[in-house]
């Protein structure tokens, strides 16, 4: 849904931080498009920190990198989406 990009108080799916942009298909802010990004192209492996808890807490509480990657694909981030953006 890309509906609210056009707007200054949209949030970012995967963090809900400010978005700024539709990057990878999913409405996020920069922190988690790089985020994304760097972890397709350097293909890397994490390690959950603190397994039992949800995925959301488990990012925002311990910094979780693979909670947050779970995060960005659940968004509907997708590396064959390539740079979609349509900043403000």
């Amino acid at each position: 849904n890309f509906s609210c990009i056009k707007t200054r108080d949209c949030k970012c799916s995967v963090c809900g931080k400010g978005a700024t942009g539709a990057h990878y298909m999913s409405v996020s802010c920069n922190g988690c498009r790089s985020f994304f990004r760097r972890s397709i192209a350097l293909k890397r492996v994490y390690e959950c920190k603190r397994a039992g808890f949800s995925q959301l807490e488990c990012f925002h509480r311990y910094r979780c990198k693979l909670c947050r990657l779970a995060l960005c694909f659940a968004a509907g981030m997708s590396a064959e989406g390539e740079l979609m953006t349509d900043n403000f």
